[in-house]
């Protein structure tokens, strides 16, 4: 039986442990790093290995809570296989809400004070359909996984300031992040600082969660109901909005920050932002809504001028991570990992994802190289999703191109918009649009030579 490993690639060093494991317990595992032919087509080769596949080992974890990538990867093990395809979801450090698709689904969980072992036996006896039983225990050979360290939100004073400022100004507030960047870490860091300015239990965060097309949206209204402290049993909108407006007649001063938005199938989408907004209007005073997204939540503020459903809020760009936050400095006098930390971060020209998953590569082999990026997981997923635009025709257009035009605050050209959605241009007001890297832009353009030629 092959097995199919989803996760995001900020889990590598963990995702592989567990592979080892799942491979030296007798399992036929599939991990893209492991099992990909370099100099293959990476899109073909993975669909294939979806095809194969017997069941699906779903990470998750903040990062992968909130990809897209794993969230095509489900959905076309669910289209191939059908919905009784076994998906084992294994829960790795902190998550931001449920995946209600995965609701009726038992997963795992490998974190303390959960035994490794433990866990692992119950991932065994799931991939084989059995039960645990009342103690399960692997007493094989096991690779020791690194720990799992709990991330710290970076500290964002002075925009957190501005976003709180902005609120008293107006109820309603659109924080925008690209690609790469978690939503629940912003929210951690906005409630920080929004701490001392609301009362105690009035701050809440609600994770949107993923669902697709299809499926009973019911879970989705239960599960934020829960988060939002309006009690259980909510079934439906109208349910929802019930039990909201009963809240408003016991509590005072209230905010929401909705995470994930870009998670959330698009019909829920239109009804939360007609929610929100709608009682942002009516409660000026103590209902205040902070939404974290970014390329969708963007469209409904701006796609449709004085028309769209969230002209009213206002918008802030959460900015680029720090070099340091993508990648901590390297000791005194370890030259050579001084030079792996710089040739990563000006290959990945602050792209958070590419980071991370170039840091990966270089602290376990050799140091990476132009020819690096083009085995990277976050840019082959973003060129998937921009494969399917409109105007994707024109992607090698641009690649061919260092000057991409005067950046505006509502890029006019609906690729452009995808480009800079995926992390993969900078833009600042009045300056040139520009690629992260050059070596970026040579990596998208012989993706997309070896895309053409597989056609």
């Amino acid at each position: 039986m092959t097995v199919f490993i989803s996760y995001a690639s900020a889990q590598r060093a963990w995702v592989e442990a567990l592979a080892r494991n799942l491979r030296d317990a007798g399992i036929d595992e599939f991990i893209d790093r492991w099992s990909l032919i370099p100099g293959g087509n990476f899109l073909i080769e993975l669909h294939q290995a979806l095809e194969r596949s017997r069941a699906a080992v779903v990470i998750v974890s903040p990062e992968a809570y909130h990809s897209g990538w794993v969230a095509e990867e489900i959905t076309t093990l669910k289209a191939v296989h059908g919905p009784a395809f076994r998906i084992i979801p294994v829960i790795y450090g902190a998550i931001e809400g449920t995946l209600p698709f995965l609701a009726a689904t038992q997963a795992i969980d490998f974190r303390s004070p959960v035994p490794y072992r433990a866990a692992f036996q119950r991932l065994l006896n799931g991939l084989a359909g059995t039960p645990p039983g009342p103690n399960p225990w692997y007493d094989g050979l096991l690779t020791e996984p690194p720990p799992i360290n709990a991330a710290t939100p970076p500290v964002q004073v002075e925009i957190c300031k501005g976003i709180l400022n902005r609120l008293e100004g107006g109820p309603l507030v659109a924080v925008l992040a690209r690609d790469g960047v978690v939503p629940g870490r912003i929210a951690a860091t906005l409630t920080a600082a929004a701490a001392e300015h609301y009362p105690p239990g009035a701050i809440r965060t609600l994770a949107l969660p993923w669902l697709p097309a299809g499926e009973d949206p019911a879970p989705v209204y239960s599960q934020l109901g829960a988060e939002a402290g309006l009690g259980e049993g909510i079934s439906s909108a109208g349910l929802f909005g019930e039990a909201f407006a009963r809240q408003r007649r016991q509590q005072s001063r209230q905010l929401w920050l909705l995470i994930g938005f870009e998670s959330l199938r698009e019909d829920l989408q239109l009804w939360l932002a007609n929610f929100v907004r709608r009682n942002a209007e009516t409660y000026p005073q103590d209902f205040r809504v902070v939404l974290v997204g970014g390329e969708k939540l963007h469209e409904l503020i701006y796609s449709n001028a004085e028309l769209s459903i969230l002209t009213s809020a206002q918008s802030v760009f959460w900015p680029d991570p720090a070099p340091d936050e993508l990648y901590p400095p390297t000791p005194a006098g370890d030259d050579a990992a001084a030079a792996r930390r710089a040739a990563v971060l000006a290959l990945a020209g602050g792209h958070p994802g590419i980071t991370r998953e170039l840091r990966a590569t270089a602290e376990t082999g050799p140091p990476p190289d132009s020819g690096s990026l083009t085995g990277c997981q976050n840019l082959w997923s973003a060129l998937n999703r921009l494969k399917r635009h409109p105007d994707a025709a024109r992607l090698a257009v641009f690649a061919s191109r260092t000057d991409l035009g005067l950046n505006s605050a509502y890029l006019p050209d609906r690729l452009l918009r995808q480009l800079y959605w995926r992390n993969l241009i900078t833009a600042a007001p009045s300056r040139p649009l520009a690629w992260r890297s050059e070596a970026l832009r040579q990596a998208v353009a012989a993706i997309l030579n070896s895309l053409a030629a597989a056609r």
